[in-house]
C-alpha cells in the first residue's frame, strides 16, 4: 500500500497491542504497582519493515509510560530522499552490479528508485521524517524544486500525515534535484518526554543501504550524548545521580557488519529475539 497507509497500519497495531495484550500482563500490572517498573516492547524490522521500526522506536518511547524500549533493524531505508541515479554502484561488489544475486539485488539504487516509485504518490512524502526517519535528526542532502511544498518537519510535528492531503505531481514527474548542505536537527525535542531506546542495526558490507544504516547509529548516538543531560543540550559534563554517563550513546545504540548484502536469515531471527528479550526484560 501506498505512503501513509504502512504507518498507519504499524501505528494502529500498536496502539492494539498496548490496549488488548499488554493490559493485564504481568508487565503492566508491576507497572501500575510500582511505576518505576515500566511496560516495555521490542520492534524489529528489515529494509522498509526496518524504516517503520526506526520511526516507532523513535516516536514511541516515553518516559513514565509503557513503550518501545528496544529495536532492531536490518538494512533499513531511513532516508528516501537520498536515492537520485539508478546507476549509482559504489561500494557494490561486482556480483551485485551484474545482478548475479537475486537477493542482493533488494537493495541496489535502481531496485529502491522502484520501491520509491510504488509507495509514494508525490515526492514531498518521502521528504516526511515518518518515511524517512534520518529526518528526524537531519535536514535532507537535497531538496526538491520550488514547485513542491514538503511536509512540516518542525520538532512539535508528531504524528504521521493524512492519508488525504494537497494535490501534487506524482513521483514519476521528473525531478530536478536541488543539493543542499545537510543540517542537524534536535530529536527529541526540547522538553519532549522521549527517551531513546537501545538499539542494534545489522548492515551489509555490501549493501547500498550500509551507510543509511551507519548514519543512523551515529546520530542516534549524538543525540543521546547531546539531549539528554537535563535537557540543556549539553554533553555528560557531571554525573547523573552518581552514574557517569560518559559512552551513554555507544551503548545505546550499536551496529553489527555482515558479509555481504546482509539479509536476515532464520537463524539470525532467533539471534534477534534473544537479543531484544535481554534488553527489554533488564
Amino acid at each position: 500500500h501506498p505512503f501513509p497507509t504502512p504507518l498507519h497500519d504499524v501505528l494502529a497495531g500498536y496502539d492494539w497491542i498496548l490496549k488488548h495484550l499488554l493490559r493485564g500482563s504481568a508487565a503492566l500490572n508491576a507497572w501500575q504497582a510500582s511505576p518505576s517498573k515500566i511496560a516495555g516492547l521490542a520492534v524489529c524490522g528489515e529494509l522498509t519493515g526496518g524504516s517503520l521500526a526506526a520511526m516507532l522506536a523513535l516516536t514511541e518511547c516515553h518516559m513514565g509510560k509503557p513503550g518501545i524500549r528496544a529495536a532492531m533493524m536490518g538494512n533499513p531505508i531511513t532516508d528516501w530522499t537520498a536515492f537520485h541515479d539508478p546507476a549509482d554502484t559504489d561500494g557494490l561488489s561486482p556480483s551485485i552490479r551484474q545482478g548475479n544475486d537475486p537477493a542482493a539485488s533488494l537493495s541496489t539504487p535502481s531496485h529502491l528508485l522502484h520501491v520509491r516509485s510504488s509507495l509514494f504518490t508525490k515526492p514531498s512524502h518521502y521528504f516526511d521524517p515518518f518515511a524517512s526517519p534520518l529526518l528526524f535528526f537531519r535536514t535532507p542532502s537535497s531538496d526538491l524544486p520550488p514547485d513542491f511544498s514538503p511536509p512540516s518537519t518542525s520538532d512539535d510535528s508528531q504524528a504521521p500525515p493524512s492519508p488525504t492531503s494537497d494535490s501534487q505531481p506524482s513521483s514519476e514527474t521528473p525531478i530536478e534535484w536541488i543539493r543542499k548542505r545537510r543540517a542537524h536537527r534536535r530529536h527529541p525535542p526540547l522538553l519532549s518526554t522521549l527517551r531513546l531506546p537501545t538499539i542494534r542495526v545489522d548492515v551489509g558490507k555490501e549493501s547500498a543501504l550500509r551507510k543509511q544504516g551507519w548514519e543512523l547509529v551515529e546520530l542516534w548516538r549524538r543525540s543521546v550524548d547531546l539531549y539528554e543531560g537535563g535537557g540543556r543540550g549539553e554533553r555528560w559534563r557531571y554525573p547523573a545521580n552518581g552514574v557517569d554517563r560518559a559512552g551513554e550513546g555507544e551503548a545505546r545504540a550499536e551496529v553489527k557488519e555482515k558479509d555481504g548484502v546482509g539479509l536476515w536469515t532464520e537463524e539470525d531471527l532467533v539471534e534477534i529475539g534473544r537479543w531484544l528479550a535481554r534488553r527489554v526484560l533488564r
